[in-house]
């Protein structure tokens, strides 16, 4: 493996880093090592967490690990707000775990509670000191919302903590605590906002998707995307059609956006021509060219490989477009878009288009290759799963592969070939020597 095929491999996730690390290490890959420690190369954190555990079992057994471990610590000081600063916390809570000397006074000294990525650092306190963990994350957020009302979101580490410790524990706790200490009396005050069982703004909304169109419209102003995405999946053809004419009449921008998200779901009733004109305006592109995946026409086959052509902003929805305006030789086609894209999110999204095209039109022929491309090129691990389990079903998942998905950064995929892994599992490549 070469050092950029190494480096790549690394802030993907991917087990041949490890296995390499494993049998090749030398300190020629510091550098890409110490790298992948203090930047998240995660496609998203919302959903794959960050690599700070795949680093972390990486660093831990190699031969110079306090290298690392003395470079996390420090770096701490200057964490942005970002996820890269939500890694090295993973990082440094790990360590503190372990025991490792001046860990735990790094994380409490530098926790930043006004920090917009601050619920995915607070929940470490809990993992590492339970209640008093939590009680220090209710007291540095309280002290922060007397100075700031719109303070950091924090559900689900509210939620965390209750899963972990008990919710009566945790609330228990807080409430002695707050008797004497004004900044988490200040947390409790406001924990509304962060406990979902608390708040009742979902009660709220509980009767949109029944609502007939006509009631919906005189709500839509107050409504945001995702109660209008569900009344649309679940409302009836009647109010559907209805809302079509109302899409068509709609005089701005806002009430155009707002009548797209009805049509997230389910297909437009009409000539979808107005959608069409949507789709090439800057404020309705994404959400008309959504809602145009679910219609099968030839002019919206045509408008996706404009969107290629064009090198759209939007091209990542270009296969979905051909979901239901299927014609022969598109498995090959959007195969060959995938990987001639070099942007990581267009990359993402495509990939994803991919896998619903060939479950959509089921074909062998370039399955496996368009499942290794995805493999091999995509950015989100969890996609990378899903690639996985369809060569597991399949029969087609490489040896090679089945030997390094057992080191991936995404748990989930080294479950997967646990499973279908015959034999004693796979000794960890970190011993390096």
């Amino acid at each position: 493996m070469t050092r950029d095929e190494f480096e790549h491999a690394l802030q993907l996730g991917l087990g041949r880093a490890a296995l390499h690390v494993g049998s090749h290490y030398s300190e020629e890959l510091r550098e890409i090592i110490l790298d992948a420690c203090l930047h998240c190369y995660a496609y998203d954190v919302q959903t794959e967490g960050t690599r700070a555990p795949f680093i972390y079992e990486i660093i831990s057994k190699l031969p110079d690990r306090d290298f690392y471990c003395d470079a996390i610590l420090p770096s701490l000081a200057d964490a942005g707000d970002d996820t890269d600063g939500v890694q090295r916390f993973r990082l440094a809570t790990f360590l503190a775990e372990d025991g490792y000397p001046g860990a735990r006074e790094a994380l409490y000294r530098h926790f930043q509670p006004w920090h917009t990525w601050c619920d995915q650092v607070a929940y470490g306190f809990v993992d590492l000191d339970g209640v008093d963990g939590l009680l220090f994350v209710a007291g540095k957020v309280g002290e922060a919302l007397t100075r700031d009302s719109n303070a950091a979101e924090l559900g689900w580490v509210v939620r965390h903590a209750y899963g972990k410790l008990g919710k009566q524990v945790c609330l228990d706790a807080l409430n002695v605590a707050a008797a004497s200490n004004p900044h988490i009396a200040a947390f409790l005050r406001e924990l509304p906002k962060f406990d979902w069982e608390l708040d009742s703004s979902t009660e709220r909304w509980k009767d949109v998707e029944v609502l007939a169109y006509g009631d919906l419209q005189t709500r839509m102003s107050t409504l945001n995307r995702g109660h209008l995405m569900s009344w649309g999946r679940k409302t009836s053809e009647e109010n559907l059609l209805q809302a079509s004419a109302g899409l068509m009449a709609a005089a701005d921008a806002a009430s155009q956006l707002k009548h797209l998200y009805l049509f997230t779901r389910r297909a437009f009733p009409l000539d979808p021509a107005p959608l069409l004109e949507l789709a090439w305006r800057e404020d309705t592109a994404r959400a008309a060219i959504v809602a145009l995946a679910h219609v099968a026409d030839d002019r919206v086959r045509k408008l996706a490989m404009e969107l290629m052509r064009t090198r759209s902003v939007h091209r990542g929805l270009a296969i979905d477009l051909l979901l239901e305006s299927f014609q022969s030789g598109d498995h090959a086609m959007a195969l060959r878009w995938f990987l001639d894209e070099e942007d990581e999110e267009v990359v993402h999204s495509l990939g994803m288009g991919l896998e619903d095209l060939w479950e959509r039109h089921p074909a062998a022929e370039g399955a496996t290759e368009m499942r290794q491309a995805i493999y091999e090129n995509g950015p989100c691990s969890v996609c990378r799963g899903r690639a996985v389990r369809r060569m597991i079903e399949s029969g087609t998942l490489p040896d090679a592969y089945r030997e390094e998905c057992a080191f991936d950064c995404n748990d989930e995929i080294r479950e997967l070939v646990g499973a279908s892994q015959e034999g004693d599992a796979p000794t960890s490549p970190t011993q390096a020597s």
